[in-house]
């Protein structure tokens, strides 16, 4: 969907869409733990992680679902002028609040479904690492990483626009967030999930025990300061400026 068409809907629509693509990133992000939550060989870990990232982007697309770092892209329609920059910000804060929104309620959901307690608390244990991992950093390492994975996930938006078969905008929009999560990057939308359920996790002490880091770096302000601050910025950067902007400037602007 354009940026126009965006700035056109509704913003009930809007946040309805957004909650459902936090929803289901969470949901994906779940998957992910689950699956590699007894697997001890970490490059075999690292691989099936990324398995059910681009299931789940495939999900949103077909859904029609709302995600911040691919709605950067439509910075093109900024740039064109189809969009006024309020019409821009206005997306793009409407998305990033509902995807918080609908990633949260999965988050306040775990305990009601017994998430944590899956494959002996190795579930839990495994959700306490993931998120102290993401925490375990500095600003400029997360805020890299976030222009990283922006540059991955909005290359894919732009190329699955150009053909109208879904089944080939499934494939082209999957495989780089695929790539994204193989090379440790960061996303802001999936670390709304990741690191709210690792301080959830964290506050129990037989997930705490099981786990190799133990959760003691995951703290509400860490989260904030060591990932999904930096990860934001630069997944607006990577998409909106990097990807975005020399898309326009190379192939509307300058077409030749």
């Amino acid at each position: 969907m354009s940026g126009k068409s965006k700035a056109g809907m509704p913003t009930l629509k809007l946040i309805m869409l957004g909650i459902l693509g936090g929803i289901i990133t969470a949901l994906t992000a779940m998957g992910s733990n689950t699956v590699i939550a007894t697997l001890t060989n970490p490059s075999i870990a690292k691989f099936v992680s990324a398995l059910p990232f681009p299931i789940g982007t495939m999900i949103c697309i077909g859904m029609g679902a709302e995600l911040f770092t691919g709605d950067t892209s439509i910075s093109i329609s900024l740039l064109t002028k189809e969009i006024s920059a309020k019409q821009f910000f206005r997306i793009l804060l409407t998305v990033y609040v509902s995807n918080f929104a609908g990633a949260l309620m999965i988050v306040f959901a775990l305990p009601f479904i017994n998430h944590f307690q899956g494959l002996g608390n190795m579930v839990g244990a495994i959700t306490i690492d993931c998120a102290q991992g993401k925490v375990n950093q500095s600003f400029l390492s997360a805020f890299i990483k976030g222009i990283l994975c922006a540059i991955l996930v909005v290359s894919g938006v732009i190329m699955s626009s150009h053909t109208t078969h879904l089944y080939q905008k499934l494939i082209i929009a999957g495989l780089p967030v695929f790539l994204f999560i193989i090379c440790g990057f960061e996303q802001c939308v999936v670390n709304m999930y990741y690191i709210p359920a690792g301080i959830m996790a964290a506050q129990t002490e037989a997930y705490r025990i099981l786990s190799a880091s133990g959760g003691g770096l995951l703290t509400w302000s860490n989260f904030l300061w060591h990932n999904l601050i930096p990860a934001t910025l630069g997944n607006f950067i990577g998409g909106a400026g990097i990807v975005g902007g020399s898309y326009w400037y190379c192939f509307i602007k300058n077409p030749q």
